[in-house]
């Protein structure tokens, strides 16, 4: 794993060795064609995912919901380190701090 920076949330977040170089790749085709994308997440440990859907439920999702936005614990790709969460200024985030 490697640092990629920080998020919206000024968390430091980490990815593979491999994601990272293409995202940034990506990154530098995105600059290219104008569009602005901030980083929500990356890596979660198989904790913080729990947490992350617990913390739906409490706010009154039902896990059918849930599940069809955020992989259940043990099934993300963000515990291997091989995805990002990305928003755009003004689009609203599936991701809040934890």
């Amino acid at each position: 794993m490697v640092d990629i920076g920080v998020d919206v949330f000024d968390r430091p977040q980490r990815l593979r060795i491999d994601a990272a170089d293409a995202g940034r790749s990506w990154s530098k085709r995105r600059h290219l064609g104008g569009v602005t994308v901030q980083l929500v997440s990356g890596y979660r440990s198989l904790e913080y995912q729990g947490r992350f859907n617990s913390g739906n439920v409490e706010s009154g999702k039902s896990i059918d919901e849930i599940l069809t936005r955020i992989a259940a614990p043990g099934y993300s790709e963000h515990q291997g380190g091989c995805a990002v969460d990305v928003a755009s200024p003004g689009v609203g985030s599936v991701n809040r701090d934890v």
